[in-house]
């Protein structure tokens, strides 16, 4: 465990902050936690000033307290990503420990620990790593309790209801209702029905709602569109695929993310599987826990297979699952010679472990090579030219971190009353949707008209827009037009309505 800990710290923990925030969701999340720290409600989260009632509250807790403590730091935001990253680690190590053994233990967990996809999103601050945590977590929980008998079973099991609770708070319907569903459809194939018995559902129910509930009650008092949008239209339209959404595929599309999002461990896993069904079918002395690895990886990839809407990290909470399946099957076969008369796994294992840590550290260290999405750079150029009494414009466009790095939130210029604005999945849909449970936000989300109002009075804009926009900027302000800074890498442009000083 103390292996674990500190290979999992130094792994995860270097240049976590080394790079900026990736929108959209870094920006997004993080600026929702700053401005519930700024404006000390911690019920309501608030994207640039106006509610944001498509996701539940834990996440921004988290983020809020990291912020009180640490400050508006890159690391500080996916400090909460990393530390889960590494308990998931420590976590699925128990499993295979008291299941199967010290070796098949480690190596899961170092599996686990090298997969990109995992170690992305422990690098990441977003929700889709927590979720994955607590759901993992829960089923553990459930599965270490059949091992254990008296007081250690109870608290076993309701260790599992209290992290479905908080499941529930990170990401919605999901964080019950998929463990929920592994456990029960793994009893009733197994028909170990007895265990229905044992599973203390009513105090556990109980204790459930005491932990997820009351946010959910005070976020709907406060905000009444809150249970239409929120469970309508984000969790059963988005599931159902009634409503356009962004990141619309076929059934097939966890295939690819599977191969490349769990390698090289993917080249294991199809014999990995083959392995467990044997043994399922021999009913060998783990037929327990290999049935209920099985059914936890085949209801993760069926159910979020059945969405039009699918994202890559949904498909998180199968990972542990799989790489005990895989640690099980390298164990088995670990001096045996599999690939040739000089290679073993006990060969082959270690330096595939420190080649993927090598390429997935310099990947995490280049990341911006990648994705250079972040407005920080011409953020932090324009900063210092940023007046108190100064309005911060975006024409057209919403840079998710921007606001975060300005500290202030943002005028947005659209055509709001367009229905077709907010028609599809994104910003513009985001910010619409908030507009209707902030009816003050019409002061700082406005039309075209009002901006160009506003940029022939005496108020002072700095006007973050596309460089495809300029022109028609050129073409309305009749001279009145001073370019400040300029990033072709993001394609923005800045420029203010007066001659601009740096205020330090």
């Amino acid at each position: 465990m103390l292996w674990l800990f500190s290979l999992g710290f130094l792994f995860y923990f270097f240049y976590l902050g080394g790079h900026p925030l990736l929108t959209p969701d870094e920006g997004r999340y993080s600026e929702v936690s700053r401005e519930m720290l700024s404006t000390r409600d911690f019920v309501t989260p608030h994207l640039n000033g106006v509610a944001l009632l498509d996701k539940p509250i834990f996440h921004y807790w988290l983020q809020t307290v990291s912020i009180y403590f640490f400050g508006l730091k890159e690391w500080a935001l996916r400090l909460w990503s990393a530390v889960f990253g590494v308990l998931g680690c420590l976590l699925i190590y128990g499993v295979g420990l008291t299941f199967f053994n010290r070796r098949t233990a480690f190596l899961s967990a170092v599996i686990l620990m090298t997969s990109p996809l995992y170690f992305g999103l422990a690098h990441y601050a977003n929700l889709d790593g927590e979720i994955g945590f607590f759901i993992s977590a829960t089923l553990s929980c459930f599965v270490l309790s059949l091992k254990f008998s008296g007081n250690q079973k109870v608290a076993l099991l309701m260790l599992a209801y209290a992290l479905a609770g908080i499941a529930m708070l990170t990401k919605g319907l999901i964080g019950f209702v998929l463990p929920g569903a592994i456990i029960f459809s793994w009893i009733l194939l197994t028909r170990r029905f007895w265990l229905f018995k044992q599973l203390y559902l009513m105090p556990g129910i109980g204790l459930f709602l005491v932990i997820a509930l009351p946010w959910y009650v005070l976020v709907q008092w406060k905000n009444p569109l809150f249970f239409e949008h929120f469970f309508l239209f984000e969790q059963a339209s988005r599931f159902l695929g009634q409503t356009s959404f962004s990141h619309s595929y076929g059934p097939w599309f966890y295939i690819p993310v599977v191969l490349v999002g769990f390698f090289p461990w993917t080249v294991f896993f199809i014999p990995a599987l083959q392995e467990n069904l044997k043994n399922i079918i021999s009913s060998s002395a783990n037929t327990e826990i290999n049935s209920f690895l099985m059914t936890w990886i085949v209801w993760v990839l069926v159910f979020f297979s059945i969405p039009q809407s699918k994202t890559i990290s949904y498909i998180l909470p199968a990972f542990p699952a799989m790489a005990l399946v895989v640690a099980r099957y390298l164990d088995l076969y670990w001096t045996k010679q599999r690939f040739s008369p000089y290679i073993n796994y006990s060969y082959l294992i270690p330096r595939l472990v420190l080649l993927t840590g090598v390429i997935l550290t310099w990947l995490n260290m280049n990341i911006n090579a990648f994705e250079p999405s972040s407005i920080k750079s011409i953020a932090e150029e324009v900063k210092p030219y940023v007046k108190s009494a100064d309005e911060i414009v975006t024409y057209d466009k919403y840079y998710h971190d921007l606001p975060f790095y300005l500290g202030q939130t943002v005028t947005v210029v659209r055509d709001w009353d367009n229905p077709n604005s907010h028609r599809k999945d994104g910003w513009a849909r985001e910010l619409w949707y908030g507009m209707q449970s902030t009816p003050a936000a019409h002061e700082w989300l406005i039309n075209k008209t009002t901006f160009w109002q506003r940029w022939h009075s005496t108020k002072h804009l700095l006007v973050f827009l596309s460089i495809k926009d300029y022109p028609e900027m050129v073409s309305h302000v009749h001279g009145r037009l001073y370019r400040i800074a300029e990033s072709k890498s993001q394609n923005t442009v800045v420029v203010s309505n007066y001659p601009v000083t740096e205020t330090h």
